[in-house]
């Protein structure tokens, strides 16, 4: 039975559902979507944590429309991290930098506050 599953690649700036019975056929068209050569070396992973889809059986339990990155070997996975909007990930050397280090940090340290606050001042509180 063939599986529609949604291909993208790393940047996840192109998305299109590929139908395909095996997971060499579904890499084979991937690649072509992709527009990466016939000779480069392509691995699948799930794009939201970037666990490799390497075995017939995995692919074959995958349920329809699950969201697959293609890679090539050069490529590593890196998560879909924004702050305000704006993508905190350096795609292209797989490096955070200081200032958006910084960055994340104060916003993860003043959500938490504001949180605990917000749980501190609640009125159904014991």
């Amino acid at each position: 039975i063939p599986n529609s599953i949604i291909v993208t690649d790393k940047f996840r700036t192109a998305e299109n559902i590929i139908t395909s019975s095996n997971l060499l056929d579904f890499l084979d068209k991937g690649r072509l979507f992709l527009g990466l050569s016939d000779h480069e070396e392509v691995y699948a992973v799930l794009e939201d944590d970037g666990t490799e889809v390497d075995e017939e059986e995995y692919f074959q339990l995958l349920p329809d429309e699950t969201l697959l990155m293609i890679l090539s070997s050069q490529q590593i996975w890196s998560p879909n991290i924004s702050l305000q909007g704006s993508c905190i990930f350096d795609s292209t050397s797989n490096l955070f930098t200081s200032g958006q280090l910084a960055a994340a940090l104060m916003e993860h340290i003043k959500r938490v506050t504001l949180e605990t606050q917000e749980e501190d001042s609640s009125p159904c509180k014991k």
